[in-house]
C-alpha cells in the first residue's frame, strides 16, 4: 500500500470553477458591449483550437481577437481581455473567501499542513498568473510547498517533465504523491508516472461513470478525510 506524503492540485475546474466563471464573464461582456448572441460561443470555439487554451478563462487577447475577427467586429481585443481578467480575479477572490467550495479548499490545505503533508500546485499557466494566484492565496491564508506552472519549462501537461519538477521541489518520490485534476487526458497521466491520481469532476458537466479510477466530486474536508482512510 502506498504511503502518501504530498498532495498536488491542478487549478482550473479542480479547485475552482474556471469554466463557469469564463462563461459568466463572457456573457457579461456580451451584454455590456451589446455584442451578438454568438459572441460567447465563438470565443469558446476559438479557445478550443488555440495553443493558448490554458489562459482562456483569464481573458487571452489573441483568442479574443480571433473571436472578434470571426464575427467581423472591430472592438479593442486587448481592452476586452483586460476587462475579462478583472472580472475573473474578482470572482476568484470571492470564491476563496465567501463560496463554500473555495472555503472548503482552504480548510483542506490547512488540515493537510497540520498533519505535515507537503502541498503543491501543478498547472498549465503563465508566470503572470502564478504571481496573481500567489497574491490571491496569500490573502486567503493558503500556503504551498511548491507551485509549478508550465511556463517554467516551456512544456505543458501531460509532459512528464512538469511532474518531475514538482517531485524535485518537494523532495519526494512519485509513489508518495497524489495528483488531483479534472482533465483525464492531461492530468490522469500522473498514474502512468507512478503517482496516485484522483479525478475531480464536480465543476464539469460530465458523467462520473466514464472514469473507473479514484474520483471525488469536489475537494472537501469530507472527501479528503475519506481518501486518507
Amino acid at each position: 500500500m502506498k504511503t502518501i506524503g504530498a498532495f498536488v492540485f491542478d487549478i482550473g475546474d479542480c479547485i475552482e470553477p474556471s469554466t463557469k466563471f469564463e462563461t459568466e464573464n463572457l456573457e457579461h461582456l456580451r451584454r455590456k458591449h451589446k455584442l451578438p448572441n454568438s459572441f460567447v460561443k465563438t470565443y469558446l470555439e476559438m479557445d478550443k483550437y488555440h495553443e493558448l487554451h490554458m489562459f482562456h478563462a483569464q481573458g487571452e487577447p489573441k483568442i479574443m481577437q480571433m473571436a472578434l475577427d470571426k464575427l467581423g467586429l472591430t472592438l479593442n481585443a486587448k481592452k476586452l481581455s483586460v476587462e475579462m481578467q478583472e472580472l475573473y480575479w474578482t470572482k476568484l477572490k470571492r470564491h476563496y473567501t465567501k463560496e463554500k467550495s473555495g472555503k472548503e479548499f482552504v480548510s483542506v490545505v490547512n488540515l493537510l499542513k497540520k498533519h505535515n503533508y507537503k502541498i503543491a500546485v501543478l498547472s498549465d499557466n503563465s508566470f503572470q498568473a502564478k504571481k496573481l494566484y500567489l497574491n490571491l492565496w496569500k490573502k486567503s491564508g493558503l500556503k504551498f510547498d511548491a507551485f509549478v506552472v508550465s511556463a517554467e519549462s516551456s512544456v505543458e501537461k501531460p509532459s512528464k517533465k512538469l511532474f518531475q519538477i514538482v517531485l524535485k521541489r518537494l523532495k519526494i518520490k512519485p509513489e508518495n504523491a497524489v495528483y488531483f485534476g479534472n482533465n483525464l487526458e492531461r492530468d490522469a497521466v500522473a498514474k502512468e508516472y507512478g503517482w496516485d491520481f484522483v479525478w475531480v469532476y464536480g465543476f464539469m458537466d460530465v458523467n462520473p461513470k466514464i472514469f473507473e479510477g479514484k474520483k471525488m466530486k469536489f475537494i472537501s474536508l469530507k472527501n479528503i478525510k475519506s481518501y486518507l482512510k
